[in-house]
């Protein structure tokens, strides 16, 4: 899959869009995060890199971003729990990280994503079977005009219980 323009949501410290830039999987990448420290970081490594390909935006939401935005790729790794686990890091860096409360952060997703993608864009979306299947997805992926062409399971290290939803917009 190749596209002029990718889009990686909850970049973090964005491995997966620069891993897209690196092997020619797209020839722009925009790169957003509502983390302050997580869009420097991402400034940063394009600045230092001499990548003018790179765009980054801090913000929290999507419909926040320039209604021009229209990407061929979308990728995700959000967080993909809607709890605290007991026993697992709580600090406040890890609950950023890994728990969206009642889903919000999804929700939110969900309803702005379609006015932002390119006419049969392809989307990757990371979560993880303890908290989420793609029916719970079901609704939102028909609400927003998606349709769900594969689900990839066994990711992410041991017991692997990540899997990645391959969708595509055909509108």
């Amino acid at each position: 899959c190749s596209s002029d323009l990718a889009h990686e949501w909850c970049c973090g410290h964005d491995a997966i869009g620069y891993k897209l830039l690196e092997e020619n999987l797209c020839e722009h990448l925009v790169l957003t995060d509502k983390f302050f420290e997580a869009s420097e970081f991402c400034k940063l490594t394009a600045a230092l890199n001499d990548l003018d390909c790179v765009t980054v935006y801090n913000v929290d939401g999507l419909e926040k971003l320039p209604s021009t935005e229209k990407w061929d790729l979308f990728v995700a790794n959000p967080p993909w729990r809607f709890m605290p686990m007991p026993n697992e890091p709580q600090t406040p860096d890890d609950l950023r990280k890994m728990v969206d409360p009642d889903w919000a952060v999804h929700k939110n997703m969900w309803a702005h994503l379609p006015g932002y993608l390119a006419k049969n864009a392809d989307i990757y979306l990371y979560e993880d079977t303890r908290f989420s299947s793609e029916n719970t997805w079901k609704k939102y992926i028909a609400a927003a005009g998606l349709e769900l062409l594969s689900v990839h399971r066994k990711f992410g290290v041991e017991p692997k219980t990540g899997y990645v939803m391959h969708l595509t917009n055909k509108e």
